[in-house]
């Protein structure tokens, strides 16, 4: 009786100990998928804010543009009787803000947001 009762722990302790290596192993394995992610996700970041910079400067030189994104970011029936303009222009964060006036306002009325969304992220 003894032996079997000391074989039934040995098998207990050879499943416990195959169980904690499986257990570390599936661990290591999501850490690695884990930091993988992250670095992805860091370069991902990096070239919308790369992205984003660029579409800042285009707009800031070009007023043509900054009008067409104006106009398709904004209701159509505010763009079709209100007179638009725009001598304001942001980059916060990861965002383009454009400053957006009504009629022969000088002073910025609302703004308009344009996300990395917007540009194709």
């Amino acid at each position: 009786m003894e032996k079997k009762s000391y074989q039934h722990l040995q098998n207990i302790k050879a499943t416990l100990e195959k169980l904690s290596n499986d257990i570390e192993k599936d661990y290591y394995k999501m850490h690695y998928e884990c930091i993988k992610e992250l670095e992805k996700d860091k370069k991902d970041k990096k070239i919308q804010n790369e992205e984003m910079l660029s579409l800042y400067k285009k707009l800031l030189n070009n007023d043509v543009m900054r009008l067409t994104w104006i106009k398709n970011k904004m209701p159509w029936y505010i763009t079709k009787f209100f007179k638009i303009s725009s001598n304001e222009l942001s980059l916060i964060d990861n965002n383009v803000y454009i400053g957006v006036n009504f009629g022969k306002s000088q002073e910025t009325n609302c703004f308009v947001q344009i996300t990395p969304q917007d540009i194709g992220w």
